[in-house]
């Protein structure tokens, strides 16, 4: 979790993550920035994966209506645009 000292926002995220055999590179998460949404503009955000056996299994959580997501094997793609 990360809270905004300023105005008290917070923002969570969950990773499950499945501990890899020997010799199998373990599942983890690109180092991507995450892109602040904001309302009124287009917003774009792929999440990446590496390591683990493919194909891999996403699941998102509280992602307000407007925005879609699209899950590609070893990306997600969140898309949209929050209306004002």
């Amino acid at each position: 979790m990360a809270r905004d000292r300023a105005t008290g926002e917070t923002a969570r995220r969950t990773v499950h993550v499945t501990v890899a055999p020997p010799g199998q590179e373990p599942l983890t998460f690109a180092d991507d920035p995450i892109a602040v949404c904001i309302r009124g503009e287009s917003y774009h955000q792929v999440l990446r994966v590496h390591g683990g056996i493919p194909p891999y299994e996403w699941q998102l959580e509280g992602l307000p209506a407007p925005l879609q997501h699209l899950a590609r094997n070893d990306r997600l793609e969140i898309t949209g645009k929050l209306s004002l």
